[in-house]
């Protein structure tokens, strides 16, 4: 039969190794090459099956990496610019947290693959192919390659109130390449904080299969500047594909992998998005405990904790065990507009001044946007005005902080801007932060600087300075 004779190297020779964070297998690896004189485009693999020692692996937990891109059995079908060169090793990842142990095992490797240029025949020929080998299953734990520095940035202990910086805050910096993600974290350091948080998806290279150098290197920035890893901000992007929204198991994975990227980088805690339902924030906590990693959810406005959704997701925090938890953004206690929104309005040459100040002047969160109604406004004076109010007119009390302190893995200090007098006229941290040093919360209160979406011309490293001064006045 054609096409046989490259099928014994289809199951390469290297030792299976296993997949995870030092001493916490989360499955094995192997290698393959396509099993024949020439490669293929990835989405011509049409079926694949592992068998180790006789037990079939499920095919839904198979990962498979070709040119350092990662995917799901299923995301192949689309693969069709990802071509599988002749010769080059692809790495098969099984996802088993019970994994096989150490040792030499039989392998039985089956493909099913069509033959993209025989269309001439009338239709493609599809071939299947298969190899088994006995192969060792290597025993060593997942290391990193740190460097070894004598700070261990996950490894901190909040006895009292600390401040850190969520380096998304320096976002112009960032992105006109003025700093990178280490200089950042200097930054923050030689600006008074004491630990960080980060956001994958803007500052981590390869995102989202991000490679463990930049991991171990983000570790090692924060070992030589003596920075905690307060908590890795992940998103979860339900409408990354245009055909449909992520799957319940989508989910779950991304936020699996999310916790695997943290420990790698020294981070204990993640921060995700109430895009995970209370079904699966509950199912992730067998997985947390298992990695030792923290997960909350982040309250964000226009939410505020008496929602039935958040009452639900308090009662499973209350059952964890301490390990899933909430990160109150204080952006659910904003009641006025800020300066840079309102700069906006009154530099758009649709509006008029005057109008601008009077809805300013006349602001009534408890009658609310319908106040609008009685001002002599044009479209673009009622589009600032119902923007101020949507985003300023339904403050939760501060008082409902007392409900989220007790499971709070950190809180998310939101500001946009500060002037010289380093006071918020929008968000009342006076109130917040007697409550907060009332309750005696021992934790991380992350400055987060979000005068950015609104304007680059400030200096975020005068909004960070002005902001810590604040709290530091107030605690």
């Amino acid at each position: 039969m054609d096409f046989q004779a490259f099928a014994k190297y289809m199951l390469c020779e290297d030792d299976m190794s296993y997949y995870g964070v030092g001493e916490n297998r989360l499955g094995y690896e192997m290698k393959l090459t396509f099993p024949t004189y020439r490669g293929t485009f990835l989405c011509n693999v049409t079926d694949l099956s592992v068998y180790v020692d006789g037990r079939l692996a499920p095919n839904k937990d198979y990962r498979i990496c070709v040119n350092g891109n990662w995917y799901t059995m299923d995301e192949t079908d689309t693969a069709y610019k990802e071509y599988w060169f002749t010769g080059d090793k692809a790495v098969l990842r099984i996802l088993d947290e019970e994994p096989p142990a150490p040792g030499e095992h039989e392998v039985r490797v089956v493909m099913t693959y069509k033959v993209p240029y025989t269309g001439y025949f009338g239709s493609y020929m599809v071939n299947t192919r298969e190899c088994t080998k006995k192969l060792q299953l290597v025993s060593e734990s997942v290391t990193d390659e740190t460097g070894g520095g004598k700070h261990d940035p996950g490894d901190f202990c909040c006895e009292e109130l600390k401040i850190g910086a969520c380096i998304y805050s320096y976002a112009k910096l960032f992105f006109e390449k003025e700093y990178d993600v280490a200089a950042l974290v200097k930054e923050a350091k030689e600006n008074g904080f004491t630990g960080i948080t980060i956001v994958a998806a803007q500052f981590a290279e390869n995102y989202p299969h991000i490679k463990d150098e930049w991991l171990y290197a983000l570790k090692a920035a924060m070992e030589k500047y003596g920075m905690d890893a307060v908590s890795w901000e992940a998103y979860i992007d339900m409408g990354m594909r245009n055909d449909r929204d992520l799957t319940e198991e989508e989910i779950l994975e991304f936020t699996r992998n999310d916790i695997v990227y943290a420990k790698k980088a020294g981070f204990r805690m993640v921060k995700t998005q109430q895009s995970i339902s209370p079904q699966l924030f509950a199912k992730m906590l067998p997985f947390c405990k298992k990695m030792g990693v923290k997960l909350c959810i982040e309250i964000h406005f226009p939410h505020n904790i008496h929602l039935p959704l958040w009452q639900e997701y308090l009662k499973i925090m209350a059952e964890s065990d301490g390990y899933l938890g909430i990160a109150p953004d204080m952006s659910i206690f904003q009641n006025y507009p800020h300066k840079l929104h309102i700069d906006q309005a009154f530099n758009d040459p649709q509006c008029r001044k005057e109008k601008i100040q009077q809805i300013l002047r006349e602001w009534d969160v408890k009658k609310g946007v319908e106040v609008l109604e009685t001002m002599d406004l044009n479209e673009r004076e009622k589009m600032y005005g119902k923007e101020f109010y949507e985003k300023n007119g339904v403050p939760s009390d501060p008082e409902d902080l007392k409900l989220m302190l007790p499971y709070s893995h950190m809180l998310h200090g939101k500001f946009y801007y500060l002037g010289e007098d380093e006071t918020d006229p929008c968000i009342p941290y006076e109130e917040i932060m007697k409550i907060v040093k009332d309750y005696g919360y021992k934790g991380y209160i992350t400055a987060e600087y979000e005068g950015h979406h609104f304007s680059t011309e400030e200096d975020e490293r005068v909004q960070m300075t002005r902001y810590q001064s604040m709290l530091r006045r107030l605690l």
